[in-house]
């Protein structure tokens, strides 16, 4: 199962830098995250992505996952918010809300146990 990750906010391009950068840093989540290539109209000079999916699966990723969006979103400056989607559902979490890191840790687990499972 896959989850996809878009961010918004300011410095949207930065942000998805760095957020690729955090993820793929995690021992439990490299080689699970990948930049997903905007589609752009043909006279487009190359939309950037504002996108990351990841692949979820066994082995705990999706509490690494959970722990490393908590970690990455308390230390963020600028607003962002960062939107997971699954199949079916979807959650949105914003980086001043993050301050909860109990709060926001438990709600991003929920939503990957139960995307896990769809």
């Amino acid at each position: 199962m896959e989850v996809q990750l878009t961010v918004s906010g300011a410095d949207t391009v930065d942000q998805v830098a760095s957020l690729f950068s955090w993820l793929t840093d995690e021992p439990g989540l490299r080689g699970r995250v990948r930049i997903v290539e905007p589609v752009r109209a043909e006279d487009d000079l190359g939309a950037l992505s504002d996108t990351l999916m990841v692949l979820l699966g066994s082995g705990g990723v999706g509490a690494a996952l959970a722990s490393a969006l908590r970690a990455w979103l308390q230390r963020r400056s600028v607003d962002v918010t960062i939107t997971l989607k699954s199949k079916e559902k979807s959650i949105q979490v914003r980086a001043d809300r993050a301050k909860d890191a109990e709060s926001t840790l438990r709600q991003l687990r929920q939503f990957l146990d139960e995307a896990d499972g769809e």
